[in-house]
C-alpha cells in the first residue's frame, strides 16, 4: 500500500526517554513512487510532499513503492559512543531499503518482480562507526502488496542491543510460523500450502470421523496450476509464501505471481457456499502480452476415483485467459456428481463463480454487529474470525447438520467438542449470526448423547446417573457422543451442561425466540438442566469430573464447571419462566443459588483471597488454572473486586509466559501441553483484564494475539511455543480462537 516517503524532523533532545537511545519517531515526509534521487540528502524538493504520522499505518490506499525522508539531530554521547548502535525501523510493509545520508545501510524483504514481503519482521541496520553526522538524513524506500502500509510499528531510532530487547522483545515479534490455508464450505474442505503453492489436502467431510468406523477421506494428494508460456515453464512454488492471502473476510484463498516482465498470474481457491456440493473452484487468470498464446495445468495427484475434474478456458483477448478448474464430490459416485460440475460451470462461466462467492461474504459481514471501537487491523482479523465461524460449522442435512468443529482442517482438532463450540455460538450470537446459533443449538439438542449414564472405574459409578442429552466431551459427525480414553479411564466432562444452558439463556435474550424453547423445553429441562441440578454434591458444587482440561478420571471439582453451571443454571430458570414452567425455575434457581455459596465456601482461598481453579488442591502453584479466569467474566462489576484483580494478579504470578511477551500457559506443571502459551487463555485474560477496568493490560495481549494471527493468514492458532512464539498444536481454532478473539473484542467494547 505505500509508495515513497521522505521526513524531515529534528529532536533537540531525547525527550523522557531513557539515556543513550534516540526515538526518531514524529512528522515525517512521505511520497509515493520511486526514485532513486529521493535517497540523497542533496535532494531538496521534498518540501511539498505529503507529512505522515511514523510509526503509523499509511492505510489501505496506498499501493506499490514509497519513499519516507526525515532529518535528525544526532545526539553527541551516542556519535561518540563506544558502544554498537543500531538503526532500528520497527514493522514495515512489506519491502524496505534504508538509507542513512546517502548511503545504503540494507534491505528486508525483496523488491518487485520477485516480491518477498517480510511485513511481520522487525528491522533493525547496524551502524558502522562514524557514520552518524551531526545532521543526518534518513529516507526509507518501500514497497507494499496491499493491505496495511507502510512504518506502521515501531519503534524508530538508534538503540543499542540492549535498549532494543528492553524496548521491544523481540522474541514476542508476530512472526509468520504457519503457510497452510483452510477453505470450507461446511460440506467439503481444502487445505493450501503457500509454500508449494499447491493444494494438498481434499476432505470429503469438514470433520474428522462420521462414526467410529468410518473416518474423513482425503481424496488427492496435491493439485495446483502450472503455466507454459513461449520463454518456458512455471511452477508456482518457487514463488514466495507471502504471494497468497485471503481476500478479507472470506474463504477464497487468492495468489498473485508476477511470472516475468509482462505476464501476472492471479490464482483462486475456494469450497463454494453458493452451492450445496462438495465442489472445490480453482481459477487462474493470466494477463499481460502473449497470453492467450500461454497454456494453463491444473495438476492433480492421485485423485480419488470417486471424484471428477472438469476443466474451462476462456479467452477473452489476447492479454487476457481464464482457466477455470472444478472438483467435485458425492457419496453416490460420478454418475451423480458429474452433472452437479457441469451445472454449476454451465451457471457460472468464467469468473463468474468468484463474483459470487465474493457476493456472499459481503452480505454475511453486511449483517454481523461487530463490537464498538475497533482499529483496522482489529477489524479485519474480527472480519476474518466471523468467516471462520462460517467455515467451521457443519451444512450436511440430518444429525450431522449445525455443528462446528473446534479447528478446522489442517488442525487435528476438527472434531465438535461441546466446550469449544459454546464459545464459536457465543460469538454468533453476540455478532447477530443467530440462524447459524439456533442450528448449532439444535443439532446438540438432537445429538445422540446418553452413553456414559453408568460407567463403574475403579469401584465407584462416574456416570451421569440420569438420562441426559449433552456429551460428556464431544461428538463424531454423525452426531453421536464420542469420549476420549487413556488408561485413567474416559473424559467425563459436566461443564458442557452448563455452557449450553448459558448459550441457549443468551441467544433466548437475544432472539425472544420462545418458540424454540418450547419445542424443546422437555430436553432442555430433563436432560441437560436436571442432570446438572442432580451433579451437584455435598460441598455445592459440580461433583469430581473430568474437567476443562480433560484430566480423565477421578477427577476434581473444577471452577470452571461449577461458575459455568451456576451461569447455566441461572439461565435456565429465566427460561423456565418463559414457558410458565415455575416449578422449574424454582428448582433452578435455588441450584444456583446453592452452587454460588459452594463457590464462596470452597472455591476461594480465604487467607491470600484468591479464587482457586479446583477444590482439591491447597498450594497456589497447584490450583492456579487458567480455566478459573471464568469466574473474572462471571463476578466482574459485583462487590467481589479485590478478589478478583488478586486472582488475576495470581494468573500473572504462575502462569505469564516465562521468556516470550504478554501471554498465559494454562497450568504451572512440568507437562508439554501446559506450560505453551495459550491462545484461548490470552484472550480470556485480556478480556478478563478489560472487566476490571485494566485497559492497558488488557490491550496488551490482545494486540499481541491480534498482530500474531494477522501475520499467520488471520488465523488464530493453539499454542505459541513457549520459547519462539511460533504457532504450535492446532490452527485454526473457531471457538477457542475465532469465537474467544470475538468475545474479547465484545468485553473491551462494554467495559470503555
Amino acid at each position: 500500500m505505500l509508495r515513497h516517503i521522505t521526513v524531515f524532523i529534528v529532536f533537540l533532545g531525547v525527550m523522557s526517554y531513557g539515556y543513550g537511545q534516540f526515538p526518531i519517531q514524529g512528522n515525517w515526509k512521505f511520497h509515493a513512487g520511486d526514485d532513486p534521487s529521493w535517497s540523497s540528502p542533496a535532494f531538496e524538493s521534498d518540501s511539498v510532499w505529503q507529512s505522515v504520522k511514523v510509526p503509523e499505518s499509511l492505510g489501505e490506499e496506498f499501493n506499490g513503492y514509497g519513499w519516507y525522508r526525515v532529518r535528525f539531530v544526532a545526539p553527541e554521547h551516542i556519535r561518540e559512543s563506544n558502544k554498537r548502535y543500531y538503526l532500528v525501523a520497527g514493522f514495515i510493509s512489506d519491502v524496505d531499503q534504508v538509507y542513512l545520508n546517502g548511503g545504503l545501510l540494507g534491505q528486508t524483504g525483496k523488491f518487485p518482480p520477485k516480491v518477498q514481503s517480510e511485513h511481520y519482521s522487525f528491522r533493525k541496520y547496524p551502524l558502522s562507526s562514524g557514520l552518524l553526522k551531526t545532521e543526518n538524513l534518513l529516507a526509507i524506500r518501500v514497497y507494499d502488496t496491499g493491505g496495511t502500509g507502510g512504518i506502521y510499528r515501531g519503534p524508530v531510532g538508534l538503540y543499542t542491543e540492549e535498549q532494543i530487547k528492553k524496548v521491544h522483545q523481540v522474541n514476542s515479534i508476530p512472526h509468520k510460523s504457519i503457510y497452510k490455508i483452510p477453505s470450507s464450505n461446511g460440506l467439503t474442505a481444502i487445505v493450501y500450502n503457500a509454500e508449494k503453492h499447491r493444494i494438498t489436502q481434499w476432505l470429503d467431510h469438514i470433520y474428522q470421523q462420521y462414526n467410529p468406523e468410518t473416518p474423513t477421506l482425503d481424496l488427492l494428494s496435491e493439485a495446483g496450476f502450472t503455466v507454459y508460456t513461449d520463454t518456458g515453464q512455471y511452477q508456482l512454488s518457487s514463488f514466495s509464501p507471502d504471494q497468497v492471502r485471503y481476500e478479507s473476510g472470506t474463504g477464497i484463498i487468492s495468489g498473485k505471481f508476477q511470472l516475468n516482465s509482462s505476464l501476472t498470474l492471479s490464482t483462486y481457491h475456494f469450497t463454494p457456499l453458493t452451492s450445496g456440493d462438495r465442489l472445490v473452484v480453482n481459477i487462474a487468470e493470466l494477463t499481460g502480452p502473449g497470453a492467450r498464446n500461454s497454456r494453463i495445468d491444473f495438476n492433480i495427484s492421485d485423485l480419488d476415483p470417486a471424484a471428477v475434474h472438469l476443466s474451462q478456458t476462456y479467452e477473452y483477448s489476447a492479454d487476457r485467459s481464464v482457466q477455470v478448474d472444478i472438483l467435485g464430490m458425492h457419496p453416490k459416485g460420478k454418475n451423480v456428481i458429474l452433472p452437479i460440475v457441469r451445472e454449476y460451470m454451465t451457471k457460472y462461466p468464467g469468473m463468474n463463480s468468484l463474483y459470487t462467492e465474493r457476493e456472499f461474504w459481503a452480505e454475511w459481514h453486511g449483517q454481523e454487529r461487530l463490537p464498538s471501537g475497533l482499529n483496522k487491523m482489529e477489524e479485519k482479523l474480527a472480519r476474518q474470525s466471523s468467516a471462520i465461524l462460517k467455515m467451521a460449522q457443519v451444512r450436511e442435512q440430518g444429525a450431522s447438520h449445525g455443528q462446528i468443529l473446534a479447528s478446522l482442517p489442517p488442525g487435528k482438532w476438527n472434531i465438535t467438542w461441546v466446550r469449544d463450540m459454546a464459545y464459536a455460538v457465543e460469538a454468533l450470537i453476540q455478532t447477530g449470526h443467530f440462524s447459524e446459533a439456533r442450528d448449532a443449538l439444535r443439532f446438540q439438542l438432537r445429538a445422540d448423547a446418553g452413553k456414559y449414564q453408568h460407567f463403574l472405574w475403579q469401584g465407584k459409578d462416574y456416570g451421569i446417573q440420569t438420562p441426559y442429552r449433552i456429551s460428556v466431551c464431544r461428538y463424531y459427525g454423525n452426531g453421536a457422543e464420542w469420549s476420549g480414553q487413556n488408561d485413567d479411564g474416559p473424559n467425563i466432562e459436566l461443564d458442557g451442561f452448563g455452557l449450553f444452558l448459558s448459550t441457549l439463556g443468551n441467544y433466548f435474550d437475544a432472539t425472544s425466540d420462545v418458540a424454540f424453547l418450547r419445542e424443546h423445553w422437555d430436553t432442555i429441562a430433563g436432560e441437560i438442566a436436571d442432570p446438572l441440578v442432580k451433579s451437584i454434591d455435598s460441598y455445592g458444587l459440580i461433583r469430581s469430573e473430568s474437567g476443562p482440561w480433560e484430566r480423565h478420571l477421578p477427577g476434581k471439582h473444577f471452577t470452571f464447571t461449577t461458575v459455568w453451571a451456576i451461569q447455566g443454571l441461572d439461565a435456565a430458570a429465566n427460561m423456565a419462566l418463559a414457558v410458565n414452567d415455575e416449578s422449574a425455575a424454582s428448582r433452578y434457581l435455588k441450584a444456583a443459588n446453592r452452587l454460588s455459596q459452594g463457590f464462596r465456601l470452597y472455591l476461594v482461598d480465604s487467607k491470600k483471597d484468591v479464587i482457586k481453579g479446583n477444590l482439591e488442591s491447597s498450594l497456589p502453584e497447584e490450583y492456579v488454572d487458567g480455566s478459573a479466569v471464568s469466574a473474572i467474566h462471571w463476578l466482574a462489576g459485583e462487590d467481589f473486586e479485590p478478589r478478583l484483580r488478586n486472582t488475576m494478579q495470581a494468573f500473572n504470578t504462575y502462569l505469564k509466559m516465562p521468556r516470550t511477551g504478554p501471554g498465559y500457559m494454562r497450568l504451572a506443571s512440568k507437562e508439554w501441553y501446559d506450560t505453551q502459551e495459550w491462545v484461548f487463555l490470552d484472550l480470556r485474560m485480556a478480556g478478563g483484564w478489560f472487566l476490571l477496568g485494566e485497559r492497558f493490560r488488557g490491550t496488551e495481549v490482545l494486540d499481541w494475539v491480534t498482530e500474531q494471527s494477522l501475520a499467520n493468514y488471520g488465523l488464530i492458532g493453539e499454542l505459541y511455543d513457549e520459547y519462539t512464539t511460533d504457532y504450535r498444536g492446532a490452527f485454526p481454532m473457531v471457538g477457542f480462537g475465532a469465537g474467544a478473539y470475538l468475545l474479547t473484542l465484545q468485553n473491551r467494547a462494554e467495559n470503555r
